[in-house]
């Protein structure tokens, strides 16, 4: 499956706006202006997985876009200054009202995320929650 690199979507550089803005190597771009060097790195993204008793999967329905209305997993984005372990209780509060007493990480995957049109690379970690 091939995927566009991020570059795509930056075209100016995002410390002097200059239009100048290159490819420096296959992980940068660089100002030809100012000098400053960007590197596209993924942003941080938690998933929380929370079994039962009876080992049934709790599932959210999305109330904002995008897919809104469908079934997704609590989680979503880390705040600076948190960790992920911490990301994923807030998530889980915000989402489900639930106390996270514990985390178990479980693996992690690359992935996109369509945000307003922008496509966000994000590292997606995955937590057994207990609550």
């Amino acid at each position: 499956m091939m995927h566009e690199h991020p570059f795509a979507q930056f075209h100016f550089c995002p410390k002097c706006g200059s239009p100048h803005f290159v490819e420096h190597n296959e992980k940068s771009k660089q100002c030809e202006d100012c000098g400053f060097v960007y590197y596209f790195n993924p942003s941080a993204a938690t998933v929380a997985v929370i079994l039962n008793e009876r080992q049934e999967l709790l599932v959210c329905r999305r109330g904002k876009e995008p897919a809104k209305g469908t079934l997704d997993l609590p989680g979503g984005f880390s705040d600076c200054f948190e960790s992920s372990e911490e990301g994923v209780a807030r998530e889980v509060k915000e989402e489900t009202g639930l106390e996270v007493t514990r985390t178990e990480f479980l693996f992690s995957l690359p992935n996109t995320y369509l945000y307003s049109g922008f496509l966000v690379h994000t590292v997606d970690c995955f937590f057994r929650c207990t609550v």
